[in-house]
């Protein structure tokens, strides 16, 4: 159940990252990208180190947008 659990969350979590938005709501995805991340964190689906990787790409696509 836990597995099953986790591979949603993370797909979840990958169709979030790979959604196309406008400019206006780049900052609102990536948000949802950490708070998604911390939500599986806290309910014990994702480790510390696996929370930092879903992190880590949240910044880097936050970071690709800049101009």
């Amino acid at each position: 159940m836990q597995r099953s659990l986790r591979r949603s969350a993370v797909r979840t979590w990958a169709q979030i990252y790979t959604q196309v938005v406008n400019e206006q709501n780049i900052e609102d995805k990536y948000f949802k990208l950490l708070r998604t991340a911390d939500d599986m964190e806290s309910s014990g689906l994702i480790d510390g180190r696996e929370w930092r990787k879903l992190v880590r790409k949240a910044g880097e696509f936050l970071a690709s947008t800049a101009e």
